[in-house]
């Protein structure tokens, strides 16, 4: 029997270290990818937001490539990676939070304090 605590002592120390350890590794990431250090994660890979004028007026030169980019594919990517990133590393950091309470479960003495009612006669 204490040999049944020690061990859900040990999992639970265990489980803290886990938890802790992806917190700071998720801290980590979002701290160098915000200072340059890393690059984020890419899941956004858009195109530039271009505009043919050449369909705005009707007497274009025939042939005359006359598109104009408004908005740069970077400009649309990076900061849309950056976001995902950040939800990503939140999920993570949410992750290990539920494993390192767990933990603290684990560890924490279980103290059940029994009363007994007084009889009234």
């Amino acid at each position: 029997m204490m040999g049944e605590g020690l061990s859900e002592k040990i999992i639970g120390y265990l489980l803290i270290l886990v938890g802790v350890a992806t917190i700071l590794l998720a801290t980590l990431s979002v701290y160098k990818t915000f200072t340059g250090q890393t690059n984020s994660i890419t899941p956004f890979n858009f195109d530039a937001i271009s505009m043919d004028m050449g369909k705005l007026v009707d007497q274009a030169p025939a042939g005359a490539n006359l598109k104009q980019e408004l908005i740069s594919s970077d400009l649309l990517n990076h900061p849309m990676n950056l976001i995902a990133h950040l939800l990503l590393m939140g999920f993570i950091v949410a992750v290990g939070y539920k494993i390192a309470s767990l933990g603290v479960m684990l560890v924490r003495p279980i103290k059940v304090k029994l009363r007994e009612e007084k009889q009234t006669q």
